[in-house]
């Protein structure tokens, strides 16, 4: 009787694990609905948790690749995002929000044609879809067609359709028609017709802010806060408003509640700091990152960030301190936190040229953990600093072979071919890493310069045009290719460079120098003096033009120019040091020997710790043969300063 009991209720056990289990579909939907729920509340780490389980248990599941771009493309992983999308029509192709889904990213990312061949795939099937009219109406956007976009998204507000993406839309249409009343209609239609909306009320307290109307900004960034109270972003927008517009009391205010709301949450913490250092309140910075560290006294991260502003701020006996201090925190030195304090305190002593304590403290994480990349980067640095090439190159590979994304370590480990004069592999380093990061301006650079090691002026010019052609308003750039245009002789094409320059900065002294420069070359003597005379006129406290400037008068060999330039620089300022010995080296030239010392002697008298009037008056003895006085003004300038 006993054993028919206990094998009745064994089946019974059994088939609950069973029914409790579910067959694998069942498992599969049920982890692709949590990871659905857990996407809805935000929580995209789970979320992203139970869509992996769904596909572990149906790799060709392709529903849960749908969902799992989706996660990526919140969590503003594009690349991700993309991948899942595109493995979901792979498997499913007859599923159309998925091609959705990729138009939306096709569009984002200016691939118009794209995306309009998944708006006519999805159209094709379905003709009434609502969300593929609003994509068809963004392609059309894309393609200058704003009456064809205006056109459908009036009809589906007529069908009924009232989505915030339609307002916001309708409001960029009307924005590019400078009708900014219209804007201001529909993005105050929308906010009626989706009262839960974040991006509308958003978008209209920018517009308000721009038009100075500042009350009804804050009222609206003060709304969405409302509507959403645990986005902290929003927090922060609102925070930031108010500090921008003077009100730095009630931004503080915010930015309080921020923290008391948890005071022991860490990130809050950080963030609060953070932007306390974007608004450059070294004070307000310290005060919440020391209250952070009483509140929680192993922070780890809390000290990082106070240690990085010590740094910024040139304080280096701080930073040390506060690393110290992170050394002290837990005594196991495998723990993250303690590897990652090593590394920092061997970038310290790094920047202060101290390489053998930076070495130990490598060698302790290296010890620790073996493969860690920002510790092999760090000794690949070290023996780059001791012209080691080939031990360089050993621990820059192993970076990129463990981190194959971090630039950086293909620049440095180029940087160690070239010190071991290997440039064909330098080269072929720059170029992996420029397939992965096709528009890095370093890695163009790098190149740009390697090829002038190669005496390949033509495939340096292409990489520096080729940044020009993203940024056209980065003038170093600019100036490097006007240096290279005219190492080759192409006057022209340099002086249009070193002239767009001038341009496009005309209070930047280096359009003037170079483009003077380019003319002096060419034997054009008074073109340079007037671009020179130019430039200091645009920019009369620039002493680089002026000195520049002086220096032309004298080669043009009309020193009375040269002497009313550094006169007229007197007269504005008669504490002008620099003025006064450019004078006397002009009146040196030209053999007034007596003024020349009086206005030397007037710039020691202004800065006496300054080595070069001092040199100059010796030099000034010197043309005169009067030796003894030379040597005794030169040991007069070390008495004044024994570290000259």
């Amino acid at each position: 009787m006993k054993k028919r009991i206990f094998i009745f209720l064994s089946i019974i056990f059994l088939t609950t694990i069973l029914i409790a289990c579910g067959n694998p579909e069942e498992k599969k939907a049920r982890f692709l609905s949590k990871g659905e729920t857990l996407y809805e509340k935000g929580d995209l780490t789970n979320a992203r948790l139970e869509i992996k389980n769904a596909l572990q248990l149906d790799p060709k599941f392709a529903e849960a690749y749908y969902m799992l771009g989706k996660i990526e493309l919140k969590d503003k992983n594009l690349k991700m995002a993309f991948g899942s999308f595109s493995k979901a029509v792979e498997l499913n192709p007859e599923f159309m929000g998925t091609h959705l889904e990729m138009g939306k990213l096709f569009v984002a990312a200016k691939m118009v044609d794209k995306a309009r061949e998944k708006v006519d795939l999805i159209l094709a099937t379905e003709p009434d879809n609502p969300e593929a009219k609003l994509l068809e109406s963004a392609v059309l956007l894309a393609e200058k067609d704003r009456d064809g976009a205006e056109k459908i998204l009036n009809k589906l507000l007529s069908d009924g359709v009232h989505k915030p993406d339609i307002y916001l839309m309708l409001a960029k249409i009307y924005g590019q028609k400078k009708d900014l009343y219209k804007v201001e209609q529909i993005l105050k239609d929308g906010i009626t017709g989706n009262p839960d909306s974040v991006a509308l009320p958003m978008v209209l307290a920018r517009i308000y802010a721009g038009q100075n109307r500042t009350n009804y900004a804050e009222a609206l960034l003060r709304k969405v806060v409302a509507i959403k109270p645990d986005n902290l972003a929003l927090k922060f927008s609102l925070a930031s408003f108010l500090w921008d517009t003077d009100q730095k009391d009630q931004a503080r205010e915010v930015l309080k509640a921020v923290v008391a709301s948890e005071p022991e949450n860490e990130e809050y913490r950080l963030r609060v700091a953070r932007f306390y250092i974007a608004k450059n309140q070294p004070e307000d910075v310290e005060r919440e990152i020391k209250e952070g560290i009483q509140k929680i006294e192993n922070s780890f991260k809390l000290r990082f960030l106070l240690s990085d502003h010590y740094t910024a701020r040139n304080e280096p006996e701080k930073t040390l301190s506060l690393l110290e201090e992170c050394l002290t925190l837990n005594k196991d030195s495998a723990n993250p936190s303690i590897i990652e304090t090593r590394n920092r305190l061997a970038k310290y002593y790094m920047a202060r040229k101290d390489i053998e304590k930076a070495e130990q403290y490598v060698d302790a994480v290296i010890k620790e953990s073996p493969k860690n990349v920002d510790a092999h980067f760090i000794r690949g640095n070290i023996y780059l600093s001791r012209r080691e090439g080939v031990n360089a190159i050993s621990e820059f590979r192993m970076v990129v072979d463990e981190k194959p994304e971090f630039i950086p370590a293909y620049l440095r480990l180029a940087g160690a071919h070239v010190l071991n004069q290997e440039i064909e592999l330098a080269e072929d380093t720059l170029q992996n890493a420029q397939k992965i990061q096709p528009d890095s301006r370093e890695v163009a650079v790098a190149l740009a310069r390697l090829y002038v090691l190669k005496k390949d002026v033509e495939a340096s010019e292409k990489q520096l045009r080729k940044i020009l052609e993203k940024n056209p308003d980065d003038l170093q750039i600019r100036m490097n290719l006007g240096d290279l245009l005219a190492s080759k002789k192409d006057f022209k094409g340099a002086e249009h460079q070193f002239r767009l320059i001038k341009d496009k900065a005309p209070d930047n002294p280096m359009g003037y120098q170079r483009l003077a420069r380019l003319y002096a070359g060419q034997n054009r003597l008074a073109d340079a003096i007037t671009v020179l005379e130019d430039g200091y006129q645009k920019n009369p406290d620039n002493l680089l033009i002026f000195t520049t400037l002086v220096r032309g008068y004298m080669a043009q060999k009309n020193q009375d120019k040269a002497i009313a330039a550094c006169e007229a620089r007197i007269q504005k300022n008669s504490k002008d040091a620099f003025a006064y010995n450019l004078l006397g080296q002009v009146l040196t030239a030209k053999k007034s020997y007596s003024k020349a010392e009086k206005s030397i002697q007037k710039a020691i008298d202004l800065q006496p710790m300054w080595p070069v009037p001092h040199n100059n008056l010796s030099r000034l003895y010197l043309t005169q043969g009067k030796k003894e006085e030379a040597i005794t003004r030169l040991e007069s300038a070390l008495a004044s300063n024994p570290k000259n």
